[in-house]
């Protein structure tokens, strides 16, 4: 979960936004994805001013990058909400 958080903060400095802003940030990335969103989502949230954590694909308006963290192949959106 640390992990996700470090890489879209980065995320959201390389996006540009202001470090107030509010965020929607998507991700892809299989069930051993989902399980840490599922155990830690609330911690992300905090951490990285995600509105919502949605689980598919981002819009084309997205900031996304790929990553592999922890032996898994990551897709991360991020959008000002």
């Amino acid at each position: 979960a640390r992990e996700l958080v470090h890489r879209i903060q980065n995320m959201r400095r390389s996006a540009e936004f202001d470090i107030a802003d509010r965020i929607i940030t998507y991700y892809q990335g299989g069930d051993g994805l989902n399980e840490v969103m599922e155990a830690h989502g609330g911690f992300i949230r905090q951490e990285t001013l995600s509105r919502r954590l949605v689980d598919g694909p981002p819009g084309p308006e997205a900031y996304t990058e790929d990553h592999t963290i922890d032996g898994l192949d990551v897709t991360l959106g991020v959008v000002r909400d």
